[in-house]
């Protein structure tokens, strides 16, 4: 862009322009002569507001009149106007006389004031939230009319001068709302602006310019709220004072105040933009590993909205396209097997960057194992992320990760299962799982649990089986299993007998090696008592039918004594009204933990607490409980000073 001053500045000052249509507003002096005890350049007069005729390329034409009113005996402006109503909003100097020194009107408000001034009638009436406490002034208003934007040093700011907004709504100015602190800072904040865009400009002293007073812009997005503001580049800021930053409504110029090397202490300059189309170069990349993605498309949006125009990344992943200065735009990616990614696009960004999320999802199916038919109701718990998915829905899996999908439904037992994600594709994968009615006494065959002739041992598939049996028990601590073996009818009867125990023994070991209590597990063995076809003692059959006859079954009923000590252990943890507790050792054996909790007592944690045994077959003994993190923490840090009690950890029951 390029930076010009303004043919027409003067030696005096000129400052506070504003754009309405093709006219510019900006501050100079009136000519009119102040009180003999001002000493604010004596002879200039007060500030009011003048006006210039500007062509299609911003250029001001013709001479420079005066505006609103050229006698004031006031500072007049800055100001703004409003397209809606055709009022302007103009900034006052609160007192009668110009008795007090003016040093720095730019950033000096005290006793500023702003006036709605009507041109139909020139009256003007004042803004509702003037105050002889305070001064408000610099008021700039949304394209629509609804939002005043201006600055203020009234109680309760962050600094010196803060900026604040007031809603018009219902036919009335609302309370003002302090911008907070990603406009505001502990300095100054003066002279705001805002584009039709949603663009905020505004200028600061704060730390970290270029000058005295410097311009930043921000972004107003949707719910009111602003983005980090950026500071301007050092062809806009200077070493000097550079502020009231104004941009015309198609965002081709603009104008500004600074004091660097003028013709006078503050004058205007303009700002021509290089052109009025540019080019957007973009690059969509894979979210999770960082690679170029090609074969995404690409749409640009205006920012109301309207489809412009759709592209395909090449192999390189790289896109672009023509956008017009002064305008914003959103971007969205869409790929097969990636979430839409969404983008918005302000018009001073040469590049952007889309990164694409690359999905893993699941297509799960869920059986009731009595009858094997769908279950139309059933949710689905990732404990990798924590989300939970309902039936008829694809579940999102955790990229490079073990996902852990706990699936649930009324009635059933709960079931668990691991979906690795890691050196996979993208896209959509298969699953079926089995959901056990939780019926006493049922039986129910475990598939894929077979044994060759005359063997007990199990095979790798047989264990990959009983691991799914594993995870229920796991999943559902109030249950024990009865496993059924059974033989087919070659060999002596009494050698199939003890030949089923064994296979039954064989899965119970497995069992117990995964981590479920002996005391939940009973096998049985039937040999050949129970065939499930013709296949008796001499009848020739062939392997398969033989092979069906090889079989284990299972049957659950209700776990009562943990049951009853779980609802015991609750019932004491709900009374005491605790959640957090310091856990003093974990067991497997029930006999281990009772000995190490009398112990403890012992020791004087009289409220020491069996927990109760977790999903996983652990038995928790706390030695303390707590309502309040911070306490339990504080406790733990405590008790872990002494040497016996450093491999204490802190437990949330509540979890």
């Amino acid at each position: 862009m390029d930076v010009i001053p303004v043919a027409q500045n003067t030696s005096n000052d000129e400052f506070g322009c504003v754009i309405v249509r093709d006219t510019l507003f900006f501050l100079s002096h009136s000519g009119l002569k102040m009180d003999n005890n001002s000493t604010y350049k004596k002879g200039y007069g007060y500030f009011n507001v003048k006006r210039a005729q500007l062509d299609e390329k911003g250029m001001v034409q013709g001479r420079i009149s005066y505006d609103l009113s050229k006698s004031s005996k006031y500072h007049d402006g800055p100001l703004c106007f409003d397209p809606i109503t055709g009022y302007y909003y103009i900034t006052r100097s609160g007192f009668d006389e110009a008795r007090q020194e003016r040093k720095v009107f730019r950033k000096k408000i005290v006793e500023l004031k702003i006036d709605i001034y009507n041109p139909s009638t020139k009256k003007a009436e004042p803004f509702r939230y003037n105050s002889d406490q305070y001064s408000v002034a610099h008021p700039t208003i949304t394209h629509g009319g609804d939002t005043l934007y201006f600055v203020s040093d009234m109680p309760g700011g962050y600094g010196g001068k803060d900026i604040y907004r007031s809603i018009f709504r219902n036919g009335r100015w609302k309370e003002p709302e302090n911008l907070g602190s990603t406009i505001n800072t502990m300095f100054d904040e003066v002279f705001p602006s805002i584009h039709k865009s949603g663009t905020f400009f505004f200028s600061s002293d704060r730390m970290g310019g270029v000058g005295g007073l410097d311009i930043y812009a921000s972004r107003l997005k949707r719910g009111g709220l602003f983005t980090q503001p950026v500071l301007l580049e050092d062809t806009i800021n200077s070493a000097y004072d550079d502020f009231g930053l104004c941009i015309a409504d198609n965002g081709n110029y603009g104008f500004f105040t600074s004091n660097r090397a003028g013709n006078g202490d503050d004058d205007l300059y303009q700002i021509i933009l290089d052109k009025q189309v540019k080019t957007l170069k973009g690059l969509a990349v894979d979210a999770n590993i960082g690679s170029k993605l090609p074969g995404v498309k690409v749409s640009l949006f205006s920012e109301e909205g309207t489809h412009i125009k759709d592209v395909i990344t090449g192999i390189d992943g790289e896109f672009e396209f023509s956008i017009n200065r002064g305008s914003d735009y959103k971007l969205t990616g869409t790929k097969e097997h990636f979430a839409e990614a969404t983008r918005e696009v302000h018009y001073r960004m040469d590049s952007v960057v889309l990164k694409m999320e690359g999905l893993y999802q699941l297509d799960l199916t869920v059986l009731d194992a009595e009858t094997m038919r769908p279950l139309s109701s059933f949710n689905v718990r990732n404990a990798q992320d924590g989300h939970i998915w309902e039936a008829n829905n694809l579940i999102k899996l955790v990229p490079n990760a073990d996902n852990s999908l706990r699936i649930e439904s009324e009635g059933f037992l709960f079931q668990r299962i691991a979906v690795n994600t890691r050196g996979l594709s993208y896209g959509i994968l298969k699953d079926t799982v089995l959901l056990y009615p939780f019926v006493v006494d049922k039986v129910f065959e475990l598939e894929n649990i077979y044994y060759d002739f005359n063997k007990w041992n199990l095979t790798e598939p047989s264990k990959r089986e009983l691991d799914k049996l594993v995870s229920i028990m796991k999943e559902n601590s109030g249950i024990k299993v009865h496993l059924r073996s059974h033989t087919d009818s070659r060999g002596a009867d009494q050698y199939n007998l003890q030949l089923s125990k064994k296979r039954s023994q064989s899965c119970e070991q497995y069992l117990v090696h995964c981590g479920i209590a002996p005391d939940r597990i009973i096998p049985h063995g039937y040999g050949e008592t129970q065939l499930l076809n013709e296949c008796g003692n001499g009848v020739e059959c062939p392997e398969e039918m033989h092979q069906a006859n090889r079989r284990t079954e299972i049957q659950f009923e209700k776990y009562l004594r943990r049951l009853e000590e779980q609802e015991r252990n609750r019932k004491i943890i709900r009374e005491s009204g605790n959640r957090f507790f310091i856990i003093g050792g974990s067991f497997r054996a029930r006999n281990s933990a009772l000995a190490y909790l009398r112990d403890v007592k012992s020791k004087g944690f009289d409220n020491a607490l069996n927990l109760g045994v977790d999903k996983n077959g652990v038995i928790k003994i706390a030695l303390e409980g707590f309502s309040d993190l911070n306490l339990a923490n504080k406790r733990l840090s405590e008790l872990k000073k002494d040497g016996q009690y450093s491999e204490l950890w802190l437990y949330d029951y509540g979890r």
